[in-house]
C-alpha cells in the first residue's frame, strides 16, 4: 500500500493511511490486504493481536470474512475490530 500524502482520495482511504502510520510509528508491525479473501490467506499465516476490517471489501466481505475466521481460526476471533466505511 502507497502512504505517501495524496495518495488516498477517500475520507476511509485516507484514514486508513492515518490508522498504519500511527500504528507503525508506535513500533507495531502492519500488514493490509487488498480483499478479504487474501486477508483470510494471510491471516493463516501469522499471529495477530488486532485485526481491522471493513463491512464493504471485494470477493469476500467483513461479515463473510468473520465467519471464516470463526470456523477456520477461532482464537483470531478475539482480535478482530469491524470498521464501518
Amino acid at each position: 500500500m502507497d502512504t505517501r500524502p495524496g495518495t488516498e482520495t477517500s475520507t476511509a482511504g485516507a484514514a486508513k493511511v492515518h490508522l498504519i502510520a500511527g500504528l507503525a510509528v508506535d513500533g507495531h508491525r502492519v500488514e493490509t490486504a487488498a480483499n478479504g479473501t487474501i486477508a483470510l490467506a494471510t491471516l493463516g499465516e501469522g499471529a495477530y493481536d488486532l485485526i481491522f476490517s471493513d463491512l464493504r471489501m471485494p470477493e469476500l466481505d467483513g461479515p463473510g470474512l468473520w465467519r471464516e475466521l470463526e470456523r477456520r481460526h477461532p482464537g483470531l476471533r478475539r482480535a478482530v475490530r469491524r470498521v464501518l466505511a
